[in-house]
């Protein structure tokens, strides 16, 4: 049995758990094999098995026309660190102990995202069963095939946060540059999820120990989850699959999965879980002066200082950073810094993500509260700026909306 829990994308993440079978389905499809596949993580080099995950990631995406995805150090950074302190540390979580959600790791490893996501696992012991288990659960899946993911970054140890589990954990973290548009609009793989990923061999097949696999999921891309979710199936309640399973006679065509390359099978997909959204966000009045202390927001009315309101089509985590406005050039389809030496191009507005953000967490429906124009314990200083929110429901966000504003001395 795999024990899963998912993703998107932001503040903290809350886990939704799910139980996933652990065997591969009764007809084996072929696909392409990937080197280090059923490589065991206990005696394994780190690199060779990151490099597995990407190839089986990169060949469910390719399989379904999405573009693969590439290798990011500085994700892989932030994903082996948070997999290394929950192993030393005894937790498994999408948050770090000190209440950090995994937008805010990802972001203190140098890579500005537009859109990010998070999977977790605890017990798989090969690249294979670590894919195979988040292939097999819905939000996990949606995180893999998000079209709007460009990079990625795998952390694996071979220790486990909880000494009842087996050996191996493991840390997806996804990612979009700020820079970049998404790479595809394709959301119909997604909608198929879950998947069925079938074993190649490279050797005698690892045995799955004991203990169950715990994935955890956090999209972005709940590349998504909820607070409250639906009690996960207990594990009884999963198939057990025989050793030498044969096909049923006479499948009705309507019913049997259809085989693809990767070895892929689409089982009728579940409902669809929506993406957490932020809506009717305003800021008013958008020109006000900064408070010399305090927090960033505060429940208390304040006429001087600027009032945030929005809405929440669910419960959710919501994050909210800044961006400064400068004046930029277009070189190159990029918005460059102004200078002498493009002063001639095309003009622009650059972002730049300011250091620190703040989280509030509500059910669904309205919320007020009052923005000092501090950050991070800082006044901001005079200038145009942006307030960008962006909602998460188990580690899966959704989009950000944006507020323009401007301090004043």
């Amino acid at each position: 049995m795999f024990k899963s829990s998912c993703c998107r994308t932001l503040g903290l993440a809350f886990l939704l758990l799910a139980w996933v079978s652990a065997l591969a389905p009764p007809q084996a499809l072929a696909r392409g094999a990937c080197a280090g596949e059923t490589a065991a993580v206990s005696s394994s080099p780190a690199p060779d098995l990151r490099a597995s995950v990407l190839c089986l990631v990169n060949e469910a995406r390719l399989e379904h026309g999405l573009p693969a995805l590439q290798q990011d150090p500085r994700l892989q950074a932030a994903a082996q660190r948070h997999t290394d302190d929950m192993v030393a540390n005894h937790y498994f979580a999408h948050d770090s102990r000190d209440g950090t959600p995994f937008s805010q790791r990802i972001t203190a490893a140098g890579y500005q995202w537009a859109a990010t996501g998070e999977n977790l696992a605890q017990g798989p012991s090969t690249p294979q069963l670590a894919v195979q288990s988040w292939i097999a659960s819905p939000v996990h899946c949606r995180n893999i095939l998000a079209p709007g993911f460009r990079d990625l970054g795998v952390g694996v140890n071979p220790g486990t946060a909880n000494p009842a589990a087996s050996p191996g954990t493991w840390t997806q973290d996804f990612g979009r540059l700020t820079t970049e548009s998404a790479p595809s609009t394709n959301t119909t793989p997604q909608a198929g999820c879950p998947y069925n990923l079938s074993p190649i061999s490279e050797g005698p097949a690892p045995t799955p120990s004991a203990p169950p696999l715990t994935t955890n999921p956090a999209t972005t891309p709940s590349p998504s989850p909820s607070p409250s979710p639906s009690p996960s199936p207990a594990p009884s309640s999963a198939p057990s699959p025989s050793p030498s399973p044969s096909p049923s006679p006479s499948p009705a065509p309507s019913s049997a999965p259809s085989p693809s390359r990767s070895g892929l099978t689409a089982p009728p997909p579940p409902p669809r879980q929506p993406i957490a959204a932020v809506t009717r966000l305003r800021l008013v009045p958008s020109l006000f002066r900064a408070a010399r202390s305090g927090a960033s927001a505060t429940t208390t009315a304040d006429p001087s200082r600027a009032r945030v309101s929005y809405e929440l089509d669910e419960r959710a985590t919501v994050r909210f950073r800044v961006t400064r406005s400068s004046d930029g050039r277009r070189v190159a389809r990029r918005c460059v810094p102004a200078s002498h030496t493009n002063s001639r191009r095309a003009a622009c507005i650059r972002y730049t993500t300011l250091r620190g953000s703040f989280t509030r967490v509500r059910g669904a429906g309205a919320d007020a509260f009052t923005f000092t124009g501090r950050l991070d314990g800082r006044a901001l200083r005079p200038g145009s700026y942006r307030l960008g929110a962006t909602p998460t429901v188990d580690g899966r966000a959704g989009p950000t909306r944006w507020m323009r504003f401007r301090i004043v001395r």
